[in-house]
């Protein structure tokens, strides 16, 4: 793998995280064969705004609260068991304080994996064809109290299937894109979840900006029929589009740093968020 690819993989490894429950995304470049990276990650996520379906409503008028501020700390292990297939395992814990709501702290959802790469543009018949991979996960519910006004997380375990792109345009600009889909128990609703973003690369900074949607495929609103008797926030529709931008830079052959930030365009039955972060992967 060339460094400039290097570079690319690193710098989506997290993209996004922290948004409620846990959303990583990953990349379609995997490490080399034996090969480890470690990466630590810190994010705050605040809001002082949400949607009720597809209402947007301050947190002080209508839940009495300021709003909320959510720190999160995640650890993720990416291993290269071979030139085809590399495996994943993310662990975190979050701390969230919501204005005159009980302040909660647990472990967050974690995510283990398993992708299988299916196409490598560098190794393609047709050099016109993208890097594809494959990724099949677990998710194991986090230890927060899901009850709560949007804690960290909606306290279900299950399964995650996605499809991961990346195509090197020039030596300077390259896209990536995953579409998924995820599934819960305890009645939390399906989701659809992806992203195309696009990554610039100079000398050894990355600079990325990205579209990302995850979305519920069913479920309730916010205040609406059902919500409170039938069930709680776990079980709401929630759909959230943002925009995120990232800018990394390697220090060594076995270090790289990145910095990113996000924002919600359009939401229901969830906040209106801003989120502040970054990262380092240490390679070995």
């Amino acid at each position: 793998m060339n460094r400039c690819r290097f570079l690319l993989r690193l710098s989506t490894i997290f993209a996004l995280a922290g948004l409620g429950s846990l959303q990583a995304q990953f990349s379609p470049y995997l490490p080399s064969p034996g090969r480890t990276e470690l990466t630590v990650s810190h994010t705050f996520v605040t809001f002082d705004a949400f949607w009720a379906g597809k209402t947007r409503l301050g947190t002080q008028a209508v839940l009495g609260s300021s709003g909320k501020d959510q720190y999160t700390s995640l650890l993720s292990f990416e291993h290269g068991l071979s030139e085809r297939w590399a495996a994943d395992l993310t662990v975190g814990y979050s701390r969230v304080k919501m204005g005159s709501f009980p302040d909660d702290s647990g472990w967050v959802d974690s995510l283990v994996g398993i992708r299988y790469l299916v196409m490598d543009e560098t190794e393609s018949f047709n050099r016109s064809l993208p890097t594809v991979a494959l990724r099949v996960g677990g998710i194991l519910a986090g230890s927060y109290d899901e009850g709560l006004p949007f804690s960290s997380g909606d306290g279900a375990s299950g399964v995650e299937v996605s499809a991961l792109l990346g195509r090197s345009l020039n030596r300077t600009f390259s896209v990536l894109a995953d579409l998924g889909y995820r599934w819960r128990n305890h009645g939390v609703p399906e989701d659809i979840f992806g992203s195309v973003g696009l990554a610039a690369s100079w000398r050894q900074f990355i600079l990325s900006a990205a579209w990302r949607y995850d979305g519920a495929v069913s479920g309730l609103v916010i205040l609406g029929p059902g919500f409170g008797t039938v069930g709680g926030f776990p079980q709401v529709r929630e759909r959230n589009s943002s925009l995120q931008i990232g800018l990394g830079g390697s220090v060594s052959d076995r270090l790289y740093l990145q910095a990113y930030a996000a924002w919600t365009l359009a939401g229901e039955n969830t906040g209106d968020k801003t989120i502040l972060g970054g990262s380092g992967t240490f390679s070995f």
